[in-house]
């Protein structure tokens, strides 16, 4: 499970000032596979490493074991 806010789906990229939107962040989650939560969790936020986030940004990854 992954919530967030929508300071992650907003952020802006700081070279075309794109936003990260829901499809990026499907597709860090999806590239992450079978990873731990906490995994998930750094990978997302370094796919953010180049955007800004002018808003809160939340994010909360929990795996069932």
């Amino acid at each position: 499970m992954v919530l967030y806010t929508d300071g992650i789906t907003e952020a802006r990229s700081k070279k075309d000032g794109s936003m990260f939107e829901e499809e990026s962040l499907v597709k860090t989650i999806e590239k992450s596979g079978n990873k731990s939560a906490s995994q998930i969790h750094l990978d997302t936020l370094e796919s953010l490493k180049d955007y800004d986030k002018p808003d809160d940004a939340t994010l909360f990854v929990m795996r069932r074991v």
